[in-house]
Formats: structure tokens, C-alpha cells, sequence
């Protein structure tokens, strides 16, 4: 099952193909919602290095597009968001590269409400080094590629009874942490009412790493119930159970939880509430970090090994959004305790928050904040990152703006030279459409 190495440079951009293909197969406006951008433009930084002394400056041209796609239909559905970018530096500190996120998912119903195909696909960064700061040469792609069947029997009127199955694929740039994963998973389920459902599922998952020798393969059996309402201003996912870890021949069991809450409290606000309590990876923690951000909004810090771990994790989101003002919160706190390297345990928290307002017709500001600290329960590292950037776009016609943005990034740890600062200013040209 292995994947050879030179393979790499076709998974690693399998999120753009897959971007481009949904798109022109849904991209006709009586069919999907379909926003995109392409921009081209300049960037200087005043320490591309993220040193403590002794900083570097660079001027960065740039090309890169944005694509939002949503398609509902009989047979289709579909939800893409990306945004990448070609950064090229022109004073040559480091050689060009593309960064930023893919977020991908398409499901074909090919007996609608019996049988049913996914196809996903995630792709973005992590640092090499989590101990370092994140800089082009301390970076590198991950794409975590999911697909497979969902099969639904219905069992009178009441009982329905569903198989599921995925394969997935997660492949790493530079770390030897590729691997393939099978996952099977049946669940009985009862209609409580229209909009609730109460079901027992039993899941198995077997992850097999390609070039690990320590730790090469573990195995992870679930056995929970779970309850579900989908409801006109109120969606909840609901699990409890028990789970068990089998890895290097021995047996690791614990509570499996997961929540997942959303409330339309209004016509403008929403809120979201995430939680729980699972075993999980490196490719499964950015695949659930990226679901719950924008698209765009920089690397994940995944840790750089084939142990797995229990990820506990919380998070809280509030959304208001209306014709001319847009305001996002989240907040999430997350600790990750592993079975054999107990060196990386970690916990984190992170906020972020955003606001856009349009100042006129022609005339946009955007606002935004993440904080960001970690800190290792078994050994004395800490660092503490604070990211600030400011944007105002000025629509210059019909499809073309004018983009200018200012980014502060600022960080602190516990060692000596884990501090620095730096400051970014771009200018883009933006062109694109909304097509509805």
C-alpha cells in the first residue's frame, strides 16, 4: 500500500484539479453559486526571515486566484472554497512557492437517498519545524485526499440502516509521515420525529504509514450512539460512546465524545459550537483545523510525527452578517495527549476575529486579529504569536479592484531568538465575478 516518494508532486496540488473541475462542470449561473478572483500584484517585507536581529528585507510578486463554489442539486453536491498563491522573491532569499488552502468536497448521488459517492479533498502548510517560525524554508504542503460509498437501507418506516466506506490518502511534502487509511463504518438509525434521529454506529479505521519503521500502522474501533437534529434555525451532531487505540501490540481505550451545534439566532447571527474527545492524527488535525477557518487564513500546526494522539478539543463561533457589515469570532482551545511520544503533548488556544464593512458601492475596509499560544506540558517551550492585518479594496470597474493590505505578524517564546516582528504591505489588482 505504499506510495512512492516521486509521487508526491501530483498529490500535493490534487486540491487545484480538483478545484477546477467542479468548477467547470457547475460553473453555469442557473446552476451554481460561484464566486472567483484572480490577482496579481507586489509585497514588501521588512524581515522575511522572522529573525530576532539582523532582519532581511524582500519584495514579493505575486499571482494567485480565490474560488467559492456551491452546487446543490438532485444529483450533485458540491462546496469548494481555495485560495492560493505563487509567491516569487525577487531579492532571491528564498525560491518561489505556492501557498495557501484548498477545501473541497463533492458528493454524487447516484441513487439519490440510497447511494451516494465523496470525493474531498484538503490541501494547505504546516511548518517543518513547530519550534520555529513559520517562513518559506520551514514550511511545506500537505493534501489529505478522502473518497468512497455511502449506502442507505430503509427498514420499514421508522429504521434505516447505513454502510459507509473511505479511503483515504495523506501525503506530506518534505516529512516521512505518508500514509493510506481504510475506514468502514455501519450505524442503525431511528426517526425520533421530521427533524431528529437517534442511531448506534460502530466505526473501524486502519492507518498505515508508508516509510515508518517505529511506528508503522495503528488501528482505531469506536462503538457510540448518536443523536441528531436538523431543524430550520438549529443543526446539531451529537455523539457518545467508547473508543479503543491499538498501536505497537497494546490497547488504548477512552471516552469518545464529539458535538458539533449550529444555531441561526437571527437572520443576520449564527452561532457554532464545536467539541470532543477522539483519537486523531496529524492529517486528521488539519483537516478539522482547516474546516473550521477561512480558507487563506496561513499554516496549520501539525506535529511532525506517526504517533497518534487523543485530541481534546472546544471551540466557539459567532457569525453576523449582513448587506454591508460582516463580523466573524472563533475561539478554540485544544490538548493532544500521545500514546508514545509523551515529549509533544501540547495544548493550544487560538482566537480570531474579523470585520468588513462597505464604505460605499465602490469601497471596502477589512479588519482582522488572531492570537495564538502554545505551550508543551513536558518540556519548557511556550511561544505566543499575535497576527494583525488591515485591507481596503477600491473597485476600479465592473470586474476590476484595486487591493491594499497591511499584515503585522509578532511573536514571543521561551527561548532565545524565538522572538520577532514583522511587517508586510501588499498592492494587488483583483479581477473577477460573482456568478449566481
Amino acid at each position: 500500500m505504499s506510495l512512492p516518494q516521486t509521487h508526491f508532486a501530483v498529490h500535493r496540488l490534487a486540491g487545484l484539479p480538483c478545484c477546477l473541475a467542479i468548477a467547470a462542470l457547475f460553473a453555469a449561473p442557473a446552476r451554481a453559486d460561484v464566486e472567483w478572483k484572480i490577482n496579481t500584484g507586489v509585497g514588501f517585507s521588512d524581515n522575511i526571515q522572522r529573525a530576532a536581529t539582523n532582519e532581511v528585507n524582500e519584495t514579493i510578486a505575486t499571482a494567485g486566484f480565490t474560488l467559492a463554489l456551491q452546487e446543490n442539486t438532485r444529483l450533485f453536491n458540491a462546496d469548494v472554497d481555495a485560495d492560493l498563491a505563487y509567491y516569487e522573491y525577487l531579492d532571491n532569499t528564498y525560491d518561489g512557492e505556492v501557498v495557501g488552502d484548498v477545501d473541497a468536497k463533492l458528493i454524487y448521488e447516484a441513487v439519490p437517498e440510497r447511494f451516494r459517492w465523496t470525493l474531498e479533498d484538503n490541501f494547505g502548510q504546516s511548518r517543518l519545524n513547530q519550534f520555529s517560525a513559520d517562513r518559506p524554508d520551514n514550511r511545506e504542503n500537505i493534501n489529505l485526499l478522502s473518497t468512497g460509498p455511502d449506502l442507505t437501507f430503509r427498514l420499514g418506516t421508522a429504521f434505516t440502516f447505513h454502510l459507509g466506506g473511505r479511503y483515504e490518502l495523506t501525503t506530506y511534502e518534505s516529512s516521512p509521515l505518508d500514509s493510506e487509511r481504510l475506514i468502514g463504518t455501519a450505524a442503525l438509525q431511528r426517526d425520533v420525529s421530521q427533524v431528529s434521529s437517534l442511531s448506534l454506529v460502530a466505526d473501524y479505521e486502519t492507518t498505515e504509514y508508508d516509510n515508518q519503521v517505529s511506528i508503522n500502522e495503528y488501528q482505531v474501533q469506536s462503538l457510540f450512539a448518536r443523536y441528531m437534529v436538523n431543524g430550520a434555525r438549529t443543526k446539531l451532531s451529537l455523539d457518545l460512546g467508547y473508543t479503543v487505540l491499538t498501536e505497537l501490540g497494546e490497547d488504548s481505550g477512552g471516552v469518545y465524545s464529539k458535538l458539533d451545534l449550529s444555531r441561526q439566532v437571527s437572520q443576520s447571527t449564527r452561532l457554532t459550537l464545536r467539541a470532543g474527545s477522539e483519537y486523531s492524527n496529524g492529517g486528521d488535525a488539519f483537516r478539522r483545523v482547516q474546516s473550521s477557518r477561512d480558507v487563506g487564513s496561513g499554516p496549520i500546526t501539525v506535529q511532525p510525527t506517526p504517533d497518534a494522539f487523543e485530541d481534546r478539543f472546544v471551540g466557539l463561533g459567532w457569525v453576523y452578517d449582513r448587506s454591508r457589515t460582516s463580523v466573524r469570532l472563533d475561539v478554540s482551545y485544544n490538548m493532544e495527549i500521545y500514546q508514545e511520544r509523551s515529549e509533544l503533548d501540547r495544548s493550544y488556544i487560538d482566537v480570531r476575529g474579523s470585520v468588513k464593512r462597505q464604505l460605499s458601492p465602490v469601497a471596502s475596509i477589512r479588519i482582522g486579529a488572531e492570537y495564538a499560544r502554545s505551550e508543551y506540558e513536558n518540556q519548557p517551550y511556550e511561544d505566543k504569536e499575535l497576527i494583525v492585518l488591515a485591507g481596503f479594496e477600491w473597485m476600479l470597474g465592473s470586474m476590476l479592484d484595486l487591493g491594499i493590505t497591511y499584515e503585522r505578524y509578532d511573536r514571543d517564546g521561551k527561548n532565545v531568538g524565538d522572538e520577532y516582528a514583522e511587517n508586510q504591505a501588499w498592492v494587488r489588482l483583483i479581477y473577477g465575478a460573482v456568478e449566481k
